[in-house]
């Protein structure tokens, strides 16, 4: 089975988790146009509708850590987490940045400042503009834009030796089949076609700047194994619980579920769980002391060597110090704590008897 993991870190700091060697790297970097982000979002006005006057979000940047984004850094990143050109043509690993327009000549002359030499532009194009709210634009934009970036050799190219044109159709994901979670989120079903003529099944996409988790889902999907960073709390917590666990349910998550929620009310300080009804209970008892350890213990590891920090083996999130739960996913890490959750299981569930 594929493997896809997201950690709530800096793309920087990839070396404290041992990743793999990446064969396509995709990103959505930020695209620094400042006040202007929601410009041709319909959230710049209330409800989306520019009748209703404009929104709180009206010239506001997207996010706080915009600003902070280093290109070079970034470059830095991906040269040396792709793994190196093998001898044999048709493997070499590639890149992917979506960006600006105006962002495009501005990478690739980073690109080869750290050795990737070669490029070509991808287009997408949409069947709507959010910019025909804007009542004094004519022509609207309907575009997206990335690039292609490579050393010497061509990057694996996969599609049954057919040619595939450098522009693809936008097409938004129904949300019922992936969740709306970034304001720059991209398809999954675009995603997936790129990922598909780039990497072949259990090679491994990683995606510096995460967000939705979108890129991950895609390639988890496809039978890719992959791996992303995100450094906002929010959307890291979003991503994992909307995006990524959806992914990777099993049989037994719904049962799971339940059990997160008892852990969360037994943990002080974590996050408050949501209310879970003797019905839903009911459907799902009884609950062992063995399904508990199986199916959702923890363990903490060491995150960063030298300090308390320490990361959740369920979940992923790195706290500061050890406690008997996770303080994101709740999950039991010690005797102490399961023992904790067994005593919330036979107290709902004698509340489920009275029922």
């Amino acid at each position: 089975m594929a493997k896809i993991e997201l950690y709530h870190d800096n793309f920087q700091n990839y070396k404290r988790y041992n990743i793999p060697k990446a064969q396509l790297v995709i990103a959505d970097i930020p695209y620094n146009i400042g006040a202007d982000a929601y410009a041709s979002n319909p959230m710049w006005y209330q409800g989306g509708d520019n009748k209703n006057g404009e929104s709180k979000l009206a010239k506001q940047s997207f996010f706080h850590t915009d600003g902070n984004f280093k290109i070079a850094e970034y470059m830095h990143f991906c040269n040396r987490l792709l793994k190196k050109e093998p001898k044999e043509k048709g493997q070499a690993p590639a890149m992917i940045v979506f960006c600006a327009f105006e962002q495009m000549q501005t990478v690739i002359d980073y690109g080869k400042r750290y050795g990737f030499l070669h490029n070509y532009p991808l287009f997408f194009v949409k069947n709507y503009s959010a910019q025909v709210l804007k009542a004094n634009m004519k022509i609207v934009g309907a575009t997206e834009f990335a690039v292609v970036l490579y050393r010497n050799k061509l990057p694996k190219f996969r599609n049954n030796g057919h040619m595939v044109f450098n522009w693809f159709e936008w097409r938004r994901d129904s949300a019922k089949d992936y969740p709306k979670i970034h304001p720059t989120q991209k398809p999954v079903g675009l995603l997936k076609r790129l990922i598909e003529v780039f990497t072949d099944p259990g090679d491994i996409v990683v995606d510096p700047c995460a967000g939705s988790g979108a890129t991950l889902r895609a390639a988890y999907e496809l039978g890719r194994n992959s791996y992303g960073f995100e450094v906002d709390r929010n959307f890291y917590q979003k991503a994992v619980k909307e995006m990524i666990k959806p992914a990777t349910r099993a049989p037994e998550f719904e049962q799971m579920e339940i059990l997160e929620g008892i852990g969360k009310k037994a943990s002080p300080g974590c996050v408050e769980a949501m209310r879970w009804s003797v019905k839903a209970l009911k459907a799902f008892r009884p609950i062992s002391r063995e399904q508990v350890e199986k199916m959702w213990r923890g363990d903490w590891i060491d995150a960063y060597p030298g300090t308390s920090s320490c990361k959740c083996t369920k979940c992923g999130t790195v706290q500061e110090h050890e406690t008997p739960f996770c303080c994101y996913c709740g999950a039991p890490m010690t005797d102490e704590a399961v023992e904790m959750v067994m005593e919330k299981i036979n107290n709902m569930e004698e509340m489920t008897n009275e029922h």
